[in-house]
């Protein structure tokens, strides 16, 4: 196909100025097996590709096995793609125009009711420095929707707890996450009785060695039991369960991907179907006439 090399550059570029290296070569990734599909049909000149060309390509995305959030992926990246061509002046029109991204059907996340968030949160016994560190490890992760590895990787300077916020660095970027006041209750508490290395790490197990991944999530588990829960409590479901209750009560869904560090919007498409059936839920459960 003519010129593809430098299209392919000319939007390597245009990605390398707005997005982390990661999502370039993603977005590239994409692009270049779009571009191999289309020259497998034989077609030349960039201009004759189409709206059908690139419907049928996301379909054998799917047909391929991967999932709707990848199709929905490299939808967006070739969509991109051409906006960027667009604005060069080598097409006039973006193929992708009226082209939906794939329904997913995937199940809806479990999450914990507040109450049982509460009672999670009020397991550990903070009458022992292990408990006080358990509680602030637990209150942190609710707080904030971060995973477990980034939890267990926070570092003493990476908390400011006067303002309020915590530094996640991630393999895609250091983000900056609020932290709410029973958060900062718990590790300050936890602080008055720990001996932190103001250079090391923020959570550490007796010996001064910081906490493993397999530890934190035996953690969990643990207090799930103590709690008397009977769902399998793992970060991943409490993270969920963040990212569910911030919607619930209001937060926009910007807010919540910047903060759970997700590159990729659609990612929360099912918490918002979560919110709408909470909201006939209430709805059936309150109005007279329901």
């Amino acid at each position: 196909m003519e010129n593809m090399d430098q299209y392919k550059n000319q939007f390597e570029n245009f990605l390398k100025n707005k997005y982390s290296q990661n999502t370039v070569n993603s977005y590239l990734a994409d692009v270049s097996a779009f571009i191999s599909y289309i020259e497998s049909k034989n077609i030349e000149n960039i201009s004759a590709i189409t709206k059908r060309h690139v419907s049928l390509y996301i379909n054998e995305v799917l047909s391929s096995g991967k999932s709707t959030a990848t199709a929905a992926r490299h939808l967006a990246a070739i969509k991109l793609f051409f906006t960027v061509l667009i604005s060069y002046g080598y097409i006039d029109k973006n193929p992708c125009e009226g082209v939906n991204p794939p329904k997913d059907n995937k199940k809806m996340p479990e999450i914990l009711t507040e109450e049982e968030i509460n009672l999670f949160l009020s397991s550990p016994d903070t009458s022992t420095l292990r408990g006080l560190r358990d509680k602030a490890m637990l209150e942190l992760l609710y707080a904030t929707g971060m995973k477990a590895s980034e939890i267990i990787s926070l570092k003493y300077k990476d908390v400011n707890l006067q303002m309020g916020y915590c530094i996640c660095s991630s393999s895609e970027k250091n983000r900056l996450i609020p932290i709410g006041k029973k958060a900062i209750e718990a590790i300050n508490s936890y602080l008055q009785n720990a001996h932190i290395e103001k250079g090391g790490f923020l959570f550490v197990k007796s010996n001064g060695s910081p906490i493993t991944r397999q530890g934190f999530w035996k953690a969990i588990k643990h207090y799930g039991k103590e709690a008397g829960l009977d769902k399998e409590i793992t970060p991943a479901l409490l993270r969920h369960s963040f990212a569910a209750h911030m919607i619930f009560n209001g937060a926009d869904i910007s807010s919540i991907q910047e903060m759970l560090g997700l590159s990729n919007i659609n990612s929360l498409d099912v918490y918002t179907k979560l919110n709408k059936k909470r909201i006939l839920d209430v709805y059936n459960s309150c109005h007279p006439r329901a």
